[in-house]
């Protein structure tokens, strides 16, 4: 059987077409909605990409929002290795502070809300501080991850729900580019049968 032979193409063209009883195949299907194994609808396709987005912009604002005390632990951190090189510090340890209503997180009326001197020390040489400076590194790294998974997801969520769109269309369109082409042909094999039972 060569490659051009009208019975390879049928027996290809068996392959890619849906079955003689119009049932389409799976990928002829037009999206439709996400159903359960208990039959009940779950998200539409743009519903579902627009939860996506909702996701992402929530685990954004999470993002930002664990960036806060990392920059607060690292202006700390920073200032306790100033207080402990003799050489870039400039005052005495008691002129050292950190306030923390600088940065909103406490009122501005709040006593003490900065810390000084030893007490700042004190603080600095804590291994809670330590700890818990580098779990919110571990929070703010863990939420930029998701951030950039959602965007991705939801990138490659778009893409595939356009292709599905367009993929139908396209298969509508041959579908009924096929169907016009089976009637003409059924019209010219009857014309002919006729033609044919004129001549006889």
């Amino acid at each position: 059987m060569s490659v051009g032979d009208p019975q390879s193409i049928k027996e290809i063209l068996k392959v890619f077409l849906p079955p003689s009883n119009n049932i389409p195949s799976r990928g002829q299907h037009l999206p439709t909605s996400t159903i359960n194994s208990v039959d009940v609808e779950l998200l539409s396709p743009h519903e579902f990409v627009f939860l996506t987005y909702i996701l992402g912009l929530g685990w954004l604002g999470i993002f930002g929002f664990s960036a806060v005390p990392v920059f607060l632990f690292y202006n700390m951190w920073t200032t306790c290795g100033a207080m402990k090189s003799p050489i870039a510090n400039l005052t005495s340890v008691d002129n050292i502070c950190v306030d923390v209503r600088q940065y909103g997180i406490i009122p501005w009326n709040a006593n003490p809300g900065k810390a000084c001197g030893s007490t700042l020390s004190d603080i600095c040489n804590t291994s809670e501080f330590y700890l818990s400076y580098h779990l919110y590194i571990v929070a703010c790294a863990g939420a930029g991850a998701t951030v950039i998974a959602l965007i991705h997801y939801l990138m490659i969520l778009a893409a595939n729900w356009a292709y599905l769109k367009g993929a139908c269309q396209q298969t509508h369109a041959y579908q009924d580019i096929k169907t016009r082409d089976d009637q003409e042909l059924q019209d010219v094999q009857s014309r002919s049968k006729e033609g044919l039972n004129s001549y006889s």
